[in-house]
């Protein structure tokens, strides 16, 4: 008889709203068979290593009256896989080696429950079965991730030098996160102007406080954000950009917050430096600011827009997805022509070990920075910005345009119009495309599961000699 064992790989986390296995080559399994004098040891028999094709290993000489485990020896490394980030177990534990192979003997007890493992026995399989080759149940590995939440609060003084018991949650204040590419231990040695240096640090994305949405309620969490989904393993800075309307922050802007992995040894930043485990890291950063004197004008006018994104299963049954990408833009309201980009925006950051959403919520969006934007772009702000005298609402038309979608899901090519009306020195949200049973289904954002598979294409080919080149070239 002969078993055979598909070794996948899974995204730990867009797959946890839609599952897509795939392929992975070139990992080492290792077989076992059950004593059968000692059942609860299992002696090692041999490694074979998945196709690099379809990730299969295959097992022969099996007695079918014997039970077997089929293991994972280790994760393979990113020049073994030939994918661009690493792969775990998940909760799973690499085999002990003997010599650089697999130990000679293992409990069972620790096949079952502390190795990446699978069983197979063929006792109860019929005596005349159909065919001698049977499957295991596969064996999987896991895009390693992680993601931060950040808290932006007043630092509990006023403008006028007072003070006030309680810490104001403050959304709109703007942010950027670089990832640092080298390995510098002593951190103190890195300041402001080190992170513009594109061979040391590289961009990962612009946040803002106010932009996270409580996955259990739908609603907006003041003063809070989700990082994206990121590489696990790097040392993060977290960089304020642009205070919040109503708040001061030091010209240049300053140092946040740096997140470094758990038990890793760097130095430096003390106050601000957090640690980090793979996953989303519940252990909030704090990031405090100073109340200004506020203003007037057009930079009273500011609002955000939430959304939520659905995923048809089936026939009229419907799932939150995450993972998907919006590009919001602002619109001519005389034709719906796209003017400017105004964010992106990705579904269901935060998603949490319970609760799996498909909503997301834009930056606070400032109609004095727009307005600035329309004039380079050559028009009259107020042809686009619309009121009929200062201090009234003003009304401008955005469109959403779906930019990205998970694997194994069809993207939607439909701009979505939305007509806003923003009231004057209010925090203001945009709701209508955040769809509810009490709405139309045109303001209901809609993917479908694709039947088509993702293909990935390999070229092969050799450098010619002369052996190669025919004599009456």
């Amino acid at each position: 008889m002969t078993i055979r064992t598909q070794k996948y790989w899974r995204d730990g986390w867009n797959d946890q709203f839609y599952e897509v296995n795939r392929a992975l080559g070139n990992v080492n399994l290792a077989l076992y068979k059950v004593n059968r004098d000692q059942p609860g040891i299992a002696d090692f028999v041999q490694v074979q290593v998945t196709n690099e094709f379809d990730g299969i290993a295959t097992f022969n000489d099996i007695d079918r009256k014997d039970t077997y485990y089929v293991a994972e020896v280790r994760v393979p490394t990113k020049g073994e896989s030939r994918l661009p980030f690493e792969l775990n177990m998940g909760n799973k534990e690499p085999l002990p080696l003997e010599n650089g192979q697999p130990a000679k003997s293992l409990s069972v007890a620790d096949l079952q429950t502390r190795y990446n493992a699978v069983v197979f026995s063929g006792k109860d399989l019929p005596a005349n079965v159909d065919s001698l080759v049977r499957y295991t149940d596969p064996i999987f590995n896991y895009k390693s991730w992680v993601q931060f939440n950040v808290w932006k609060t007043c630092d509990g003084i006023t403008f006028g030098g007072g003070t006030h018991d309680e810490r104001h949650m403050v959304n709109g204040a703007r942010f950027t996160l670089y990832k640092m590419l080298d390995d510098t231990r002593n951190l103190a040695t890195i300041q402001m102007k080190d992170l513009a240096d594109g061979s040391r640090f590289e961009t990962e994305g612009q946040y803002e406080s106010g932009t996270r949405i409580d996955p259990q309620t739908g609603k907006r969490q003041d003063g809070q954000f989700d990082t994206t989904i990121l590489d696990d393993g790097y040392v993060y800075w977290l960089v304020e950009d642009q205070a919040a309307p109503g708040y001061l922050l030091e010209e240049g802007g300053k140092i946040a917050a740096v997140f470094v992995p758990d038990h890793s040894e760097y130095s430096g930043y003390d106050e601000i430096r957090h640690s980090y485990q793979s996953g989303r890291n519940e252990k909030i950063a704090v990031v405090t600011n100073q109340h200004s004197g506020g203003g007037t004008g057009l930079e009273n006018y500011h609002f955000q827009v939430a959304l939520n994104k659905w995923l048809e299963t089936a026939e009229k049954q419907y799932s939150l997805l995450g993972g998907a990408k919006f590009q919001i833009w602002l619109l001519n309201p005389e034709n719906n022509e796209k003017l400017l980009p105004i964010d992106v925006v990705e579904t269901g950051l935060e998603s949490d070990g319970t609760h799996k959403t498909g909503y997301a919520l834009s930056k606070t969006i400032r109609l004095d920075e727009v307005s600035n934007k329309i004039t380079e772009l050559g028009k009259i702000p107020k042809d686009i910005l619309q009121y009929n005298t200062e201090g009234d609402p003003v009304k401008l038309v955005l469109g959403l345009e779906e930019i990205y979608a998970p694997s194994k899901v069809t993207m939607d090519s439909t701009l979505h119009v939305l007509n806003v009306t923003v009231p004057i020195s209010k925090d203001y949200i945009d709701e209508q495309y955040f769809w509810d049973s009490g709405k139309a289904s045109e303001f209901r954002l809609i993917n479908k599961v694709s039947k088509e598979y993702p293909v990935t294409l390999k070229k092969y080919g050799y450098t010619p000699g002369y052996r190669h080149i025919p004599e009456n070239r």
